[in-house]
């Protein structure tokens, strides 16, 4: 009888290690970015990286960099980026290592001090020496980064429905990030996030962030879903998850930055309740808040005209 629970364990053994390797993986696209590109929009490469761009305006006007939030784009941005530019703006987005359609690979660092740096590199391929940071949810602590790294080259900060997490300790162990490095591991992971992270599953969750559903057109969803067809996603997403827990600020934001703050926020936000957004104007000692009516977690797209009038009229306030 324990001669048999032995050959049984070894056989769940070799199976759990050599298994991912045999079973074939759920079909997707595969494509490459390129071949979903919009027809806006330009790639270049920073540090060795692709990644995606929209670039609107003059480019002698003021610069305004749009960061995206998790499982955003530059497609979070099309209500915005047209609008600063009719008013004279130069209004950039960009697609952050591992989302959008910039390149899909395990083997980047895709921590949000990382990306703040990708940021600074991006503005540098754009000549770009400072501008207004703008983030959204994630892209609000990639902002905070970038500002810790780099104030110098700060305008303003504007921080949309977004998450900042200090941890002046620096614990940033985490478990699953080790196991996401063990091959077969990493190999099950891709495994069952393609066969789970289907169209349904990421649209059913998309539709929460909105506070009216029937906002949600089918090319806003083919927008989002873009990213998912393209080759190797899941592995980026399993390098955004394994360096997750080095994404905490080693300081608050108003001790490392002194730069005019606008801090927006939907009113029927589910995801990121407007009262953290209460809380940060709070610990921000002069920063404007705005609270967007009617909107979910995306006001710059639930109500753009709102959101863009708001955005108009803070930038215009801090012009010389």
């Amino acid at each position: 009888m324990k001669k048999k629970l032995l050959w049984l364990l070894a056989i769940v053994i070799v199976f759990l290690l050599v298994g991912p390797f045999v079973i074939p993986m759920p079909v997707q696209p595969d494509l490459s970015a390129e071949a979903i590109a919009p027809g806006t929009g330009r790639f270049l490469t920073v540090d060795g990286v692709k990644t995606h761009v929209q670039d609107y305006g003059p480019r002698d006007g003021p610069a305004v960099v749009f960061i995206h939030g998790f499982g955003g784009s530059t497609f979070s941005w099309r209500e915005t980026l047209p609008v600063l530019a009719s008013a004279g703006y130069r209004a950039i987005a960009l697609d952050l290592k591992g989302f959008g359609l910039s390149d899909k690979r395990f083997d980047e660092d895709y921590s949000h001090g990382s990306q703040a740096v990708f940021v600074a590199g991006v503005m540098d391929e754009l000549g770009v020496a400072k501008a207004t940071i703008a983030g959204h949810s994630m892209g609000a602590s990639v902002l905070a980064h970038f500002a810790t790294l780099y104030p110098e080259r700060v305008d303003n900060l504007v921080l949309v429905d977004g998450t900042l997490n200090v941890d002046s300790e620096g614990s940033n162990f985490d478990p699953l990030g080790w196991l996401i490095r063990f091959p077969p591991v990493r190999q099950w992971a891709r495994f069952i996030m393609r066969w789970q992270l289907n169209e349904e599953q990421v649209t059913a969750r998309l539709l929460t962030a909105y506070h009216d559903p029937g906002y949600v057109t089918p090319e806003i969803k083919a927008g989002y879903l873009a990213p998912q067809k393209i080759k190797d996603w899941e592995l980026a997403l399993l390098g955004i998850i394994r360096d997750s827990s080095k994404n905490s600020l080693a300081l608050p934001l108003d001790e490392v930055v002194d730069a005019p703050i606008l801090i927006v926020w939907g009113e029927q936000d589910t995801w990121v309740p407007p009262g953290r957004g209460i809380s940060l104007s709070e610990s921000l000692p002069g920063a404007e808040l705005s609270i967007i009516p009617d909107s979910g977690h995306l006001p710059m797209e639930e109500q753009a005209e709102l959101f863009n009038e708001r955005l108009l009229d803070f930038l215009k306030q801090q012009s010389p």
